[in-house]
This record gives structure tokens, sequence and C-alpha cells, in this order.
């Protein structure tokens, strides 16, 4: 989410079109860095002293994690797993993960081609080499070329983890609220927490579980560009609202498996029902 923020705003003019069609995406990310990097990164304060590390330790994980890091798609990410064919189609992380990256993606790739029709048109658009440019910048994506197809995965794979990705990985609360589930930290000698790290995580849980803007809902004004041909501005905003009946269409598919989940006596998942789901990592 931060990485998206950074890059659109640094290198993407206000009205161009890449800029715009992330722009939802990236709603009020600032605002809650801004809050993290006071409340929670320091050293002494609420993200370190819910946690075990000592000052070393804390700032060796975070720089673990970065060097580490590398962009591929969620559709790759889940057949790099090693995981047979038959258990992801049948996987609900796998499933619906797909079913709804395959929905932004048939967006992301209907209005890139509004504005680009060749390699060349991206190519020669100094501002997308520049924003493609900036995800090497700091922590290094190490991103493929760039191309109208890989551009379209990258910006289809941020908006899915800002959106569904954050609902799976965020939503921990039922871990939190009981001493015997997925503490940060445990008393030496025992499997539980104390008292203070139980209220740290409780606390850190609560701060997060404030509603959001949400992913479903009218976002057409992003696309009222006056600079625009008028043409181009009328498809964007089709687009726009085809969008949200084809996130609609998905929500619906989900709950028809969740049906048929229950039915055989699994357990329902709805982390990626694009009708709960927020619209950006923010506050």
């Amino acid at each position: 989410a931060n990485r998206l923020m950074d890059s659109a705003r640094s290198t993407l003019t206000a009205d161009h079109p890449l800029r715009r069609l992330v722009r939802q995406f990236y709603h009020r990310t600032a605002a809650i860095n801004d809050k993290a990097k006071e409340l929670l990164m320091p050293e002494d304060r609420l993200g370190f002293r819910t946690f075990g590390f000592d000052v070393q330790g804390w700032g060796e994980y975070f720089k673990d994690i970065f060097s580490e890091w590398s962009w591929t798609p969620f559709p790759e990410l889940m057949k790099g797993r090693g995981f047979s064919e038959s258990f992801l189609k049948s996987w609900p992380l796998a499933q619906d993960g797909e079913l709804v990256w395959n929905t932004f993606h048939k967006y992301v790739s209907d209005y890139l081609g509004i504005f680009y029709s060749s390699e060349e048109s991206v190519a020669q658009d100094i501002q997308v080499v520049a924003f493609w440019a900036f995800f090497d910048v700091h922590i290094k994506w190490k991103l493929p070329a760039l191309t109208l197809a890989s551009l379209t995965a990258l910006v289809t794979d941020l908006m899915f983890m800002v959106t569904a990705g954050h609902e799976l990985l965020g939503s921990i609360v039922e871990y939190l609220t009981t001493p015997g589930g997925l503490m940060p930290k445990l008393v030496a000698g025992k499997s539980e927490p104390d008292v203070q790290t139980f209220a740290q995580g409780l606390i850190v849980i609560s701060l997060t579980g404030f509603r959001m803007p949400p992913l479903m809902g009218d976002w057409t004004h992003i696309f009222q560009v006056d600079s625009w041909a008028p043409t181009s501005r009328q498809r964007a905003l089709d687009l726009a609202r085809k969008l949200q009946a084809d996130l609609a269409a998905a929500s619906d598919e989900i709950s028809d498996r969740n049906i048929q989940r229950e039915r055989r006596g699994e357990h329902k998942f709805v982390a990626f029902d694009p009708r709960i789901l927020e619209t950006s990592v923010s506050i």
C-alpha cells in the first residue's frame, strides 16, 4: 500500500490515467502510515513493546523481511507453493482469490487499453516508466521488464493485496481475544502471555478495527477529468461502474461456494468477499 501510494504520487501527475486508476486503492494510506511510524515502529513504542524482540532484533526482523522481498503475482504465488493443481482448484484461499484477482485484472486490462494501444505507447510514457522504476527505490521489488502485460499484472496485484490481501492478513481478532491464541510474546517458561502483553494485543487490533471506506461503492468521481478526451472519460466511467457489477457477481459466487462448502462439512471462507472488503489500507 505504501509503495503504491509513494510511486503514484511521486511519479504521476494528478490527472494521469494510471494515477486515477489506482487513486481509490491508496485512499488515506498516507494517514495511517504517518500514525504508524510514530505509534508502532519506533523503539519503546506500542509495536515494539507488544512483541518479544530486543532493540537489535526489532531492526533485524524488518531488515530480513525487506531483503527477502520480491514481487510475485498472486496466481503465480499460489502455483509456486508446490500444491497440486487439484488442491488449488478446491482450496478456498486460491479459488476465491483467483476469482477476485481476475475480476481486478479484467478491469485494469480494459482500462489501460483506453489509453495505451501498444507496447510502444507504454514505453514512451515517461511517467509510467518512472512509476515502474520507483518500485526499486529504497526496497527492491525486483520487477520484470515493463510491458503492458506486466504493468497490468502489477496494478492488479496491488489492488488485490490492499483489499483482499489486507482483509486476509489483518483479520486476526479471533487469535487475540483469548490468552491461548496467537500472542506476540509469552511469559518465560510458559505458553501464555502476561497481562500487559494480552492487553497490548487487544489495543493493536482495536486500533485497526475501525470500518474504512468500502471497495464496493461509487468511485466514479475519480474519473471526472476535464483534461481527458470525452470518449476516454466516458469509457473510464463505464468501466468503473462495470467493476462494481463484476465485484457484486464475484461476491454472489463466493456466497454460493460457501453454501456448498458448509453442506460438505467444510468451513466457509469470507476473507475475499468483495462486499466486506475495504478499498485501501487506511484510517
